[in-house]
């Protein structure tokens, strides 16, 4: 029997891999000839595994083998059952490719394919020349296919061929396993030897038509218990040497974690003597805490850290006491700092409380102002301050950029969108005026582009886009501008005036209201100012891009070069509304006064039988009273000379009296000076009383109020004295008695200055609205402020009262005035002269020389009073006294 060509290959590589891996219980080692046709046992035993699990049977656990038993006859005995039964595995499977064979080639005759169904005849036989049903079906499709010579005696013959070649191969195999199993003896390897002698003893027990030039199976177990007892034994010595190492190591580790704790230990003690001779005793007790968990028997440790313990509150108390003493020394220089006045006109906190209050910046959506990366900046800044003429002829956009970037160092990147673009235009421009490199841009890019471009910097880049492009760099942000729409308080004064009976501060006004201030900037007019000087265009031809108006906020939603310009703006109104303007006003009064007072008079002398000189009026008519009482100036009944003659007594007084009082009250008066009485007695007795006096003052008084406004407010600085006193009465009329109801007010005196000050656009020079006022109490005769006087309610039931007048005298400017920066006004003197001069003394004895001296009396006052009212104006502005930040 023939079996066809192209199969025969196929059909045998598949039975030796099937019968010899049934055969072989492990696979030859690396370089060995039967490498190819060997299995090891762990790949059998895997294989013999995943084949149960596909059968449905339970798979044999590799674990559940053991390698290593103590008895060798039942490890034999194992290895043996073991290989029984991947014989029996390799038998079923040898048959089910038969079986498969023969299905596929019935298949195949059903399918009309002769020949295929032929050739898996053959290969069946060819597996199992034994097997009835492929060889029948064999020989049925020989003549099918057209082989006639197919007959089942050359099948046998081939089948008597490979099962010599079989037995050649398992033999060559059992001697290759006992060669390496006495080289592994001999290289002290009992493991691997083992491993060959079980090997070739598997192959020996299931093949036992062997040639009787093999090795028996006694001389491979006499081998394999040589294997094992010397695998044992070397075994038991690793295992001892093993278990000494690690008794060596375990001793070394120990006295080297021994050594570790002690150097640790002294590293420790020494660390803490170190910060205890700092004075560290906080860290000094750490380390001996640390030493004391390392070896707490340690006394030398616990000796330290009590010293230690005790050496830090004694510190503790020390700095107890040293900060004490330090707050009482800060407290009470706090208190002598209270009490100087400051001379600066603004003082700023230190420089780290100021650091502290510029880092806090205004509160914002995001931080798309302040928080711009700084290479960003940095190239913005270059854009800005690097100027060049420029020159463009025909140029394309990437030429353009080429060139800007070799000048400014600025890397230019476009976008897709402008790449397509860029294409399809050039540029020709030309200026020999220095322009910045971002003006240039934007010439470029926004007014000569079709569409217009625009550019933004991020990480670094310039990049060129399309303003489509641009909606993604929109920033949301908030602006405060409620110190630009602040409308400051006007501070006015009113006029001073004594008011009438019957009327009332609000009905009893003088002068002209002022007009209502207003804001530096209102919210509608700065809103306008934005969208008007800031991209006009983009607020209406971008619905992305809006300004909304809120109570002191402004919320924008633009990009950020349009963000730094409404920034720019807000900072540039905002410089104006910090000006301060400081005005130092003094008012010198400047009083140079001169009193002289001289005069004789003839009185004094006791009235003779109680009887005086009654000439100077009737008695009991009134005005001089009676020679008993006299009353009024100059009605002395005591004569000044007398003389007691045989006819009769001739008597004699002379006064010199003035109209008026001397002098002024609150300046200088007649009283003091020098007052002598001379007595004469003789025939004729004669008592002479002279008065002389002469005063001179010279004063300056000097007030000088200062005050600090805002640019454009006004304001008013008050010295002033309020006096209450009865201005009226109002009767209340009950049965038969009159109640005075008495109305009281106020009398204010004093200075005040109501100033408006507006400092100049170059903060140069100063304009000044002028309104200083002051009022005087003018005192009676007897000095009083407030004189009173009585008056009658003008009802025969009631009493007369008593009202107070008093008399104000108000001295008032007004003027507008524009001086320096730091310089000093004159406003004006308010100039009061007063000059007297007196003389009393009887006819003609009052015009002799010297004799007069005695028959007369000169009085002389002098006042000169002058007011000056001097303004300082000083521009403040706040960031010039800002601390310097380090």
């Amino acid at each position: 029997m023939k079996i066809p060509t192209r199969s025969t290959t196929s059909i045998l590589a598949i039975a030796l891999a099937v019968l010899l891996g049934s055969c072989n219980i492990t696979g030859a080692s690396p370089g060995d000839d039967s490498q190819e046709v060997a299995a090891t046992l762990d790949p059998r035993i895997e294989w013999l595994a995943n084949y149960a699990t596909e059968e449905g049977a339970a798979p044999v656990a590799m674990d559940a083998m053991p390698v290593h038993v103590s008895a060798p006859a039942v490890q034999l005995d194992d290895e043996a059952d073991r290989a029984r039964l991947a014989a029996s595995l390799a038998d079923d499977r040898l048959a089910t490719l038969v079986e498969g064979f023969v299905d596929e080639g019935l298949m195949a005759l059903e399918r009309g394919e002769a020949e295929r169904a032929h050739d898996l005849f053959a290969s069946a036989v060819q597996l199992d020349p034994t097997h009835e049903v492929a060889r029948d079906l064999y020989q049925r499709t020989a003549a099918l296919a057209g082989d006639d010579d197919a007959t089942l005696g050359a099948l046998a013959a081939d089948a008597r061929t490979l099962t010599k070649v079989r037995r050649q191969q398992r033999g060559m195999d059992i001697e290759h396993h006992l060669s390496m199993g006495r080289q592994g003896l001999a290289n002290d390897d009992p493991e691997a030897a083992l491993r060959h002698f079980e090997d070739a003893l598997t192959l020996i027990r299931f093949n036992p038509d062997m040639s009787r030039n093999a090795a028996t199976e006694d001389e491979v177990l006499a081998l394999v218990r040589q294997a094992q007892l010397q695998r044992e034994s070397q075994l038991a010595a690793r295992d001892n040497e093993l278990q000494r190492r690690a008794l060596q190591a375990q001793e070394e580790w120990d006295n080297a974690e021994r050594n570790r704790t002690t150097i640790k230990i002294q590293g420790l003690l020494a660390s803490a003597n170190d910060a205890f001779l700092r004075d560290d005793f906080v860290g000094a007790i750490e380390s001996l805490d640390e030493a004391l968990r390392l070896d707490p028997a340690n006394t030398d440790a616990e000796d330290l850290r009590r010293i230690a313990t005790k050496a830090s509150h004694e510190a503790a108390a020390r700095d107890i006491r040293r900060a004490y003493r330090k707050q009482w020394n800060r407290t009470f220089d706090d208190l002598k700092y209270d009490s100087v006045i400051p001379n600066d006109v603004i003082t700023f906190p230190n420089g780290d409380k100021w650091a502290q209050t510029v880092a806090r910046g205004p509160k914002s959506f995001a931080s798309s102002l302040g928080g711009r990366p700084a290479d960003d900046r940095a190239v913005l800044d270059q854009l800005d301050e690097i100027r060049i003429p420029y020159e463009f002829d025909g140029n394309t956009l990437p030429e353009v950029l080429a060139y800007l970037r070799d000048v400014t160092g600025v890397n230019f990147l476009m976008s897709s969108d402008v790449l397509d673009e860029a294409d399809n235009q050039d540029y020709s421009l030309r200026d020999r005026t220095p322009q910045s490199v971002s003006r240039i841009l934007k010439i470029v890019l926004e007014d000569q582009s079709v569409p217009a471009m625009t550019f933004t910097v991020r990480d670094g880049i310039a990049r060129i886009i399309t303003l489509e492009e641009s909606h993604g760099d929109y920033v949301l942000e908030m602006y405060d501008i409620r110190d630009l729409t602040f409308t400051p308080t006007d501070h006015s004064t009113l006029d001073f005036n004594l008011l009438p009976s019957g009327t009332d501060s609000e009905s009893f006004t003088d002068g002209v209201e002022d007009e209502e201030p207003l804001p530096l900037v209102s919210a509608d007019t700065l809103l306008s100012l934005i969208q008007d000087n800031i991209a006009p265009l983009t607020w209406q031809d971008d619905p992305e891009r809006s300004i909304t108006q809120m109570p002191g906020t402004l919320i924008v939603r633009q990009t950020p070069d349009v963000h730094e310009q409404i920034h720019s703006l807000l900072t540039d109104l905002r410089a104006n509304t910090t000006t301060l303007i400081h005005i130092q006003t003094r008012f010198i009064e400047v009083e140079d006064s001169f009193l002289e007072d001289i005069g004789v008079d003839l009185r004094g002398l006791d009235p003779s039988q109680g009887s005086g000189l009654d000439d100077f009026g009737q008695p009991g008519a009134g005005g001089v009273g009676t020679p008993a009482n006299p009353e009024g100036i100059g009605t002395g009944i005591d004569p000044g000379a007398f003389y007691s003659g045989s006819n009769g007594d001739l008597k004699g007084r002379t006064e010199n009296l003035f109209d008026s009082v001397l002098g002024e009250s609150d300046v200088l008066t007649g009283g003091g000076g020098m007052s002598i009485e001379a007595l004469f007695l003789k025939d004729t007795n004669v008592s002479a009383v002279m008065r002389a006096v002469s005063k001179y003052q010279n004063s300056n008084i000097v007030n000088a109020p200062s005050l600090t406004l805002r640019s454009g407010q006004r304001g008013n600085i008050k010295v002033l004295d309020n006096r209450t006193y009865v201005r009226d009465f109002e009767p209340e009329i009950a049965t038969g008695a009159v109640i005075a109801q008495p109305e009281l007010d106020v009398v204010k005196s004093g200075i005040v200055l109501d100033v408006r000050a507006v400092a100049s656009a170059d903060r140069r020079f100063i304009t000044l609205e002028l309104r200083p006022t002051i009022a005087t109490l003018v005192p009676d005769a007897n000095g009083n402020l407030l004189p009173e006087a009585l008056v009658s309610l003008g009802t025969p039931n009631a009493n007369n009262v008593i009202i107070q007048l008093p008399e104000l005298a108000i001295q008032r400017l007004r003027t507008t005035a524009t001086l320096p920066d730091g310089a000093t006004l004159l406003l004006g003197g308010l100039k009061t002269t007063i000059e007297q001069d007196f003389d009393s003394g009887m006819p003609f004895l009052s015009d002799i020389p010297l004799v007069s001296f005695f028959f007369s009396r000169q009085g002389e006052y002098t006042s000169r009073r002058k007011l000056l009212i001097l303004l300082t104006a000083n521009i403040v502005a706040p960031e010039e006294h800002e601390p310097i930040l380090r």
